[in-house]
C-alpha cells in the first residue's frame, strides 16, 4: 500500500516544467511546444485545420544523434513530470484556440497509457471538453482516443 501512496503523492506534487511554442507562421495547421526533462527534448505537435486537431509526441533522444522517436518513449525515469507538462501544453491550446475535436492515437503501451490518462482527466483541465473516446478494454493495445466540446 505504501508504493501506491508514494504514487499517488508523486503524481499530485509533479509540475510542468516551462516549454516553448514553434508556431511555425508559414505553416498555420502545425504547432510545436518543446521542452526538455532530464537529458531528453520532447515534442508536442498539433496539426489540423480549423477546429479538428490531432496530436503527436515525440522525443529527441541524445544517445542516437538527437533523431526523434515516436514509439519509444519510456525509460527517462520522469513519467509524472512529462505527464504534467503534456497536460499544461494541451490546457493552453484548448483554452487558445478551442478547437471542436482533439485526436490522440497510439500502439506503444506508455503512450496508450499516457493519452487515455490525458482524455479521462480533461475536464479538469478545461470544463468546456470531455473525453469523446469510445469505451473499451482498458488494457488494450492500440487505439484513437478523442476529446471534444461539449456540444459539438
Amino acid at each position: 500500500m505504501d508504493s501506491f501512496a508514494t504514487f499517488l503523492l508523486s503524481e499530485v506534487l509533479s509540475t510542468p516544467v516551462p516549454w516553448e511554442w514553434d508556431e511555425d507562421l508559414h505553416d498555420p495547421t502545425r504547432h510545436r511546444a518543446f521542452f526538455t526533462v532530464g537529458e531528453y527534448l520532447y515534442r508536442l505537435t498539433m496539426s489540423g485545420y480549423g477546429k479538428e486537431w490531432g496530436v503527436t509526441f515525440s522525443r529527441q533522444d541524445p544517445h542516437n544523434g538527437g533523431l526523434a522517436s515516436n514509439i519509444d518513449i519510456t525509460g527517462s525515469g520522469h513519467a509524472f513530470t512529462i505527464f504534467a507538462t503534456l497536460a499544461a501544453i494541451v490546457k493552453e491550446f484548448l483554452a487558445h484556440y478551442q478547437p471542436t475535436r482533439l485526436y490522440f492515437s497510439g500502439s506503444e503501451p506508455s503512450r496508450i497509457k499516457l493519452y487515455r490518462r490525458l482524455v479521462q482527466n480533461i475536464s479538469r483541465l478545461n470544463p468546456a471538453y470531455v473525453n469523446m473516446s469510445a469505451e473499451e478494454e482498458p488494457n488494450r493495445l492500440s487505439g484513437v482516443f478523442v476529446v471534444g466540446r461539449k456540444g459539438s
